[in-house]
């Protein structure tokens, strides 16, 4: 199954998709060609949210961040492509 990368929008609480990976372990590698270091991205599997991924500022790394449990999820349409 195929695992969309999405940009969360927080001032307007949407979501862009930017681009598609096959396995959630391949979001370092898209990141490090893809990223941009002021966005926070999303890793959606299915139609959950399997991480976010923002930069570190102290370690100049992309780190996972916490992800919000399923209760709090709320589903939100797709932007772009």
């Amino acid at each position: 199954m195929m695992c969309s990368i999405l940009e969360l929008i927080p001032e307007y609480g949407n979501k862009i998709k930017r681009g598609e990976i096959k396995k959630p372990n391949e979001m370092p590698n898209w990141l490090s060609k893809n990223g941009k270091g002021e966005v926070v991205y999303e890793i959606q599997k299915g139609l959950k949210t399997h991480s976010r991924w923002e930069w570190k500022i102290k370690t100049k790394k992309w780190g996972r961040m916490a992800t919000p449990s399923k209760k709090e999820e709320c589903r939100q349409p797709l932007l772009g492509t």
